[in-house]
């Protein structure tokens, strides 16, 4: 059974339709920091119907995508048998869950039951392991099995009434001193009338039964625990019976042989694949040489295709090397009448320089001053940038800081004291009102019998109004009567709408009904305030006496209508006398409440309906929750009170690092640069003078350059232009070309060189290397494809021998649970030994078992049965209880004597007694069954660690039946006893450590085998980036148990990683990549599968 694929639809980041999968055994989910990989983990964490408090959103609407309004997550697991699929939805309209199997709606419970029976459990996420669990310092081992057992659903309940059980053993203990008292009291007494004498005859004689009753229930609990010994030592020996059975032992050793002999198998098979990997990545190491010098070939080749175009000298006639000499000599000739042309313009251009050296060179100087200025200024604002970047940044931090000292300065100071009083005294007060308002709702529920239906109603209507503007609200809070008198009469009236709601249209009364239904809440009528219009009608019989109720009530316009339809021909009179108005109306009420009908019938009576009276209740619950709420506000500041010398310790911390905080200054640029800038002014100004006066030596050298252009077009032009250049200058060019080229077609041609030697030494040894290769690897895979046909054989006649093996181990099993349900009824029943003998000790003159022993020998009578012995003790207590009361003096029954006041403290005294074996037999009830599914997990635990452990921690070859690496013991009892589940690990090259003082990767493998042990095993497991403390070697270690987890003999596991180290997560067998589109503010995903 496996995880197939989940489908998304509008969830969190997920917006539209989403697959994500199909996944395999082992896949890895990937992707950066905020893209929406974990919302795959809410995904199925949603679809297991997991608390939302557990999915990283304050309320559900938060679930949905932004623009949406319902969203959707299934789950398809499939197992050989069939396919299911899991589908939980949430709607913000409705505020509503929908569950489907199969895309069958079904209820949350039964949703629920599915998932569980196929060891999904919702309530302890155990299929889901976070990296809070791993990272966290001080894991407390006994609230992980608490939490996985489930058996923390008792703790509350277990410390409530272990409290109770305290309180009740400390009242029973204050309350037999003072009867102690009043005996000593009474024993001291010197004058007792006759009736006194019998008063303590007969209570001696209750004690002496009382005593006797304890020493007979003493004895029947031991011999009933005797019996529960002799069926122990009998389970016992039955499972000695079956462990020593020579059978059993065969077959587990066959087992546990088959086991070492299957671990070889694979350990062989995983050394041939690795040395067939070894051959090939030796192989591709010797054409890694080649491939470089490949590599640095084309980069020469692309190199020289850069370069211009070598010289054409084709228009010469002759071989290459005289061709260039040709060239050469003819440039030079053109060269020297070219020199001869322009020896004029040279000299004048030299000249001309000459004339304007020294104006020139100023202008040089002034340029680069300039560039000196603007490099300096632009350094400057690249500095106040940074400066007011940090100013900006200490800034906010101080008034983070700022705003954190006034808070701690509220608490801290002086005046923290007196405000912490003061809120003890809103406490009080509050408390005193929260008294009051629960006092009056009581004396109103029992005046006017006000259900907790009617009450649960109105929260429903107020539910409906909160989600549903359209909702108005009861008719009796929408029409409220005038006068104090008229209450009676118009709640009458309105009495048959009495859970009736006034909506806005059908369409919000469908909508109603459809949640009432959803909810299974309770059920209303609506009326749909657009079906009533005022008509207007008013019968023409009202007067004095005889009032239209539409007179007597306060309303709002728009429900006019409504109201017109509800008074419709009735009458509200101030007399009984309603002889003349009866054919006028259809109904009349009297003012005291009594209700007369056209039809005949008359309703009346002592109990008058005030509905008013009962909104009242409301009223006062609303309030009583108002002063709750301030209550918890209250408490919330009390705790912020605590610690407040910390509080101080931090506000001086603070201040220093606020202290820490220094401004820079940003350099004023103007200020700073204010030589510089007056210089650049006549530098500029300078500079503009000098342009002006070199205009004429400007203009007079681009005359003289271009008449060189002219005449080297006219002489070197024709000898320029048969080796394809223009200018003489492009020559130059060409000509530095042509060097680098040869350098180059050097480089590459001792490249070429390299790689023939190299191709050629391979085509001579790689024949028979390739060949010999080649047989070595078909001779390897043939050898493991043996070993892998003979590791399938071991598998299955380990599989024929387990399941032996497990039918004996069921056996040893059920005999091991007989055995710790009879040890817990021991416990109880020695518990209940002790109670009695407390209470014997408690209240007779027996101190100690043995003399118990010697009571019981002389009141036990052979051939009687004790059970039938203590009924009639009992029988005889009861009759001699009446007698003493009987016999109490007449002064006694006025409390002023001591028997009275032994009366009045025997009476407390018992019902304190019943109260404290009621409480202790409570406790020991859910005591029994929170340590039941403890022991029941701890067992599954002490069984699995030690293997767990050794498959994550040690490799294959480590010794898996020898070994003792990881054991799990109790050292006191850990309902009582902190830290009293003890885990030791031996980490491979260390010895036994307890895991709270290993290393960080350490003990996160640690923690992992103990959460592995210990779960049921469910169809998939999602890891939530537990890698985050594991160092590289820890990493492999957790990937190779996922991995032999995965492929396993036994059933395969399903894991699915959420994780940001490529070397864990290239063991997968698929990856899941997630990304942010930026443009479209979604996930979005890429799924690949290695081959």
């Amino acid at each position: 059974m496996q995880l197939e694929k989940i489908e998304l639809r509008n969830f969190k980041s997920y917006s539209g339709n989403y697959t994500v999968g199909p996944f395999d055994k082992f896949t890895c989910i990937v992707g950066p920091n905020g893209s929406g990989k974990s919302n795959i983990l809410d995904g199925i964490t949603f679809a297991t119907n997991v608390s939302i408090n557990f999915l990283r959103v304050k309320r559900a609407a938060e679930l949905v995508s932004n623009g949406f309004t319902e969203c959707e997550v299934k789950l398809h697991i499939t197992s050989s048998e069939k396919h299911r699929v899991f589908s939980r939805s949430y709607s913000c309209i409705n505020q509503t869950y929908t569950y489907k199997i199969n895309e069958k709606v079904v209820q949350s419970a039964i949703y629920t039951k599915e998932l569980e029976k196929i060891n999904i459990f919702a309530k302890i996420r155990n299929f889901i392991i976070y990296q809070g669990v791993l990272l966290n310092e001080n894991v407390d081992l006994f609230n992980v099995i608490e939490k996985i057992s489930n058996s923390v659903m008792y703790k509350d309940e277990y410390e409530k009434l272990k409290a109770n059980h305290l309180a009740c053993s400390k009242l029973l203990q204050q309350k037999h001193e003072k009867k102690k008292d009043i005996m000593n009291d009474m024993n001291e007494m010197n004058e007792a009338k006759d009736k006194e004498r019998r008063f303590l005859k007969n209570m001696q004689e209750q004690e002496e039964l009382t005593k006797k009753c304890y020493v007979l229930e003493t004895k029947i609990k031991e011999n009933e625990l005797k019996k529960l010994g002799v069926e122990f030592d009998d389970i016992s020996k039955r499972m000695c019976s079956l462990k020593e059975d020579s059978e059993y032992k065969r077959v587990k050793e066959d087992v546990s042989d088959m086991k070492k002999q299957v671990a070889k198998e694979y350990k062989e098979f995983y050394e041939i694949d690795t040395e067939i990997k070894c051959i090939r990545e030796a192989g591709n190491k010797e054409t890694g040489e080649l491939e470089e010098l490949e590599k640095e070939k084309t980069l020469l080749q692309k190199s020289i295709e850069k370069l211009r175009s070598p010289i054409d000298y084709e228009e010469y006639c002759c071989d290459e090397e005289d061709k260039r000499q040709q060239f050469e000599d003819d440039l030079f000739v053109a060269m020297e009448e070219y020199n001869k042309e322009t020896a004029e313009e040279q000299k004048e251009e030299c000249k001309l320089t000459l004339d304007n050296y020294e104006r020139i060179s100023r202008k040089e100087e002034l340029l680069n001053e300039i560039k000196k200025f603007n490099e300096k200024k632009n350094k400057m604002e690249k500095e106040n940038k940074s400066v007011e970047q940090n100013n900006k940044l200490k800034k906010e931090a101080k008034i983070k800081i700022d705003k954190i000292l006034e808070e701690l300065r509220e608490k801290a100071t002086p005046e923290a004291l007196n405000q912490l009083q003061k809120l003890e005294e809103d406490m009080k007060k509050r408390e005193s009102e929260l008294n009051q308002f629960t006092k009056e709702i009581l004396i109103h529920k029992a005046k006017f019998n006000i259900s907790k239906n009617e009450i649960f109603v109105s929260g429903v209507i107020e539910n409906l109004k909160a989600i549903n503007g359209g909702v108005y609200g009861k008719i009796s809070k929408l029409i409220q009567p005038t006068q104090e008198c008229y209450e009676v009469p118009v709640s009458v009236l309105i009495a048959k709408y009495d859970n009736t709601v006034v909506v806005e249209n059908e369409k919000t009364a469908i909508e109603c009904i459809n949640y009432l239904k959803e909810t299974k809440s309770c059920k209303l009528t609506f009326l749909c305030l657009d079906r009533f219009t005022s008509t207007g009608y008013r019968n023409g019989a009202y007067g004095e006496i005889c009032m239209d109720p539409m007179d007597c009530v306060a309303y709002e316009n728009r429900y006019v209508g409504i109201v017109e339809h509800i008074f419709k021909d009735k009458a509200i009179i101030t007399t009984e006398n309603i002889e003349e108005f009866q054919n006028n109306f259809k109904a009349i009420c009297t003012t005291n409440g009594s209700y007369y009908q056209r039809s005949g019938l008359i309703t009346g009576g002592s109990n008058k309906i005030n509905k008013y009276e009962e909104n009242l209740v409301e009223e006062l619950s609303a309030k009583r929750t108002r002063v709750l709420n301030e209550i918890k506000g209250i408490k919330n500041k009390k705790e912020s009170f605590t610690g407040i010398n910390i509080y101080m310790d931090k506000i001086r911390e603070l201040e220093k690092k606020k202290e820490t905080y220094t401004f820079e200054k940003e350099t004023n640029i103007e200020i700073a640069m204010e030589k510089e800038l007056e210089r650049l002014k006549v530098v500029n100004e300078e500079l503009s003078n000098l342009n002006v006066l070199l205009q004429d030596y400007e203009m007079a050298k681009q005359f003289i350059r271009e008449t060189f252009r002219v005449k080297e077009k006219k002489t070197l032009a024709p000898i320029l232009n048969k080796i394809g250049v223009e200018t003489y200058e492009e020559y130059k060019a060409k000509i530095q070309d042509e060097e680098k080229r040869i350098d180059l077609t050097e480089n590459l041609k001792n490249i070429e060189t390299k790689i023939a030697n190299l191709t050629t030494n391979d085509n001579d040894n790689d024949k028979t290397e390739s060949e010999d290769k080649y047989v070595q690897i078909f001779n390897l895979n043939k050898k493991q494809v043996e070993i892998q046909n003979k590791l399938e054989q071991s598998k299955q006649i380990l599989r024929m021998k387990n399941a032996t093996y497990t039918e004996s181990t069921r056996k040893i099993d059920d005999l091991n649970k007989k055995m710790m349900n009879n040890t817990l009824t021991r416990t109880k029943y020695a518990e209940e030994i002790k109670d009695l003998i407390g209470f014997c000790v408690l209240e007779t003159n027996l101190q100690n078992e043995d003399e118990i022993t010697n009571e019981y020998n002389k009141i036990a009578i052979t051939g009687v049965n004790i059970i039938n012995l203590l009924n009639d003790l009992k029988s005889s207590k009861y009759k001699v209880q009446q007698e003493l009361q009987a016999n109490v003096p007449l002064g006694l029954m006025q409390n002023d004597t001591l028997q009275s006041k032994y009366l009045k403290f025997n009476r407390e005294y018992e019902f304190a007694k019943n109260a404290a074996q009621q409480a202790k037999a409570h406790f020991n009830e859910i005591a029994v069954h929170r340590k039941r599914l403890f022991d029941q997990y701890f067992e599954t635990l002490q069984r699995q660690i030690n293997s767990v452990y050794k498959k994550l921690a040690y490799s294959l070859e480590f010794d898996t039946e020898i070994h003792e690496v990881g054991k799990v013991v109790l050292e006191g009892d850990p309902f009582a006893a902190k830290n009293a589940i003890k885990f030791y690990v031996m980490p491979p090259n260390k010895g036994y450590t307890e895991f709270r003082d290993l290393s960080g990767g350490e003990k996160s493998l640690a923690i992992l085998s103990f959460i592995f042990a210990i779960q049921k095993v469910p169809p998939f497991y999602v890891l939530d980036e537990v890698d985050t403390a594991l160092d590289r070697d820890n990493v492999q270690r957790l990937a190779n148990f996922i991995t032999n987890e995965t492929n396993g003999v036994e059933d395969e596991k399903q894991f699915l990683v959420i994780s940001l180290k490529d070397y864990f997560f290239k063991n997968a067998e698929s990856l899941v990549g997630v990304y942010k589109d930026q443009t479209e503010n979604r996930s979005k995903i890429l799924t690949y599968k290695f081959v």
